[in-house]
């Protein structure tokens, strides 16, 4: 899937489609309901365990199918070659900007680094390797949890 960091889109989407459209692309959920309090969630795993999550949308409200909020862990790729896998110092070089590289922290600990260019975020793990991609409002995005097994463990937890 394209990730289109100029119009802050996965595969065409961007923040404020349906969820619909997101099933379209990648099936029906394998949870819906409320993993944070009052926070309605679709969720694709690939077990039955949340913690294999690789992705999560968070819904405007309980009646309500806009998207406010996308973590994709998925294979994606931008227009600068930057994938799964691709290393936080091969990231900034395709991205010279002067983007900051901030520290997520759960729950006292660091879990994943997170570089936000615009509305769109990208998330490294712990061995500052491109784990996932997410979508959220620019002032959320840096020090938004995005790896979605990662986040929702710790919710979870």
């Amino acid at each position: 899937m394209t990730i289109d960091v100029a119009d802050a889109r996965v595969a065409g989407l961007q923040l404020g489609a349906s969820s619909s459209k997101f099933v379209e692309l990648w099936g029906f959920p394998d949870y819906s309901g409320s993993l944070q309090p009052r926070k309605p969630e679709m969720l694709w795993s690939h077990t039955t365990k949340v913690s294999a999550a690789w992705a999560v949308l968070s819904l405007k409200d309980a009646n309500s199918s806009t998207v406010e909020l996308v973590r994709y862990a998925g294979l994606f790729h931008t227009s600068r070659d930057d994938r799964r896998g691709t290393t936080l110092a091969a990231f900034l070089r395709h991205w010279p900007r002067g983007h900051v590289v901030t520290p997520v922290k759960l729950n006292g600990k660091t879990v994943e680094y997170n570089v936000a260019i615009g509305r769109v975020v990208f998330a490294f793990d712990l061995a500052k390797k491109l784990q996932a991609v997410g979508l959220s409002a620019a002032d959320s995005a840096p020090k938004l949890c995005v790896i979605p097994s990662t986040c929702a463990a710790a919710i979870l937890n």
